[in-house]
């Protein structure tokens, strides 16, 4: 987990949502999913080549993952 803030950072920086997040993860952007509440944040994680849900409640966050094949507890 990052928080902007804390990087210094404003989302939706690309540096931010690609490049830091990809990098400590070990991971490239196609293998990263963005939960955000945010459409501007999405679309901007999108637009690096990162899969992006656009929460807006829990149980509607949980079923888009749960159909990327990602098992919630």
């Amino acid at each position: 987990m990052m928080i902007s803030a804390l990087e210094g950072l404003r989302k939706p920086d690309p540096p931010f949502m690609h490049q830091r997040l990809c990098e400590r993860l070990q991971l490239p952007p196609q293998a990263c999913v963005l939960i955000e509440g945010s459409l501007r944040n999405t679309s901007a994680a999108i637009a690096q080549n990162m899969r992006a849900i656009e929460h807006n409640n829990s149980i509607q966050t949980k079923q888009v993952l749960e159909q990327l094949g990602m098992r919630i507890g």
